[in-house]
């Protein structure tokens, strides 16, 4: 087994006043496709405040 894990993180950043609804479908999205991705391992999404309109996902793999 392989114990090695790669981590990524991406930043996305949604309109203004929308940041709840983009970041709850980007995590229903991510966890769809990621889950039937080959090596993947988790991931993490991170918003940074409820003020701001910018989110991190850090990915393993």
């Amino acid at each position: 087994m392989n114990d090695l894990v790669f981590a990524r993180m991406s930043r996305w950043t949604f309109n203004e006043d929308k940041a709840d609804e983009g970041f709850l479908q980007l995590d229903s999205q991510l966890n769809s496709l990621t889950r039937q991705t080959k090596g993947f391992r988790g991931y993490m999404p991170l918003l940074s405040n409820r003020d701001s309109n910018e989110a991190a996902i850090l990915s393993l793999w």
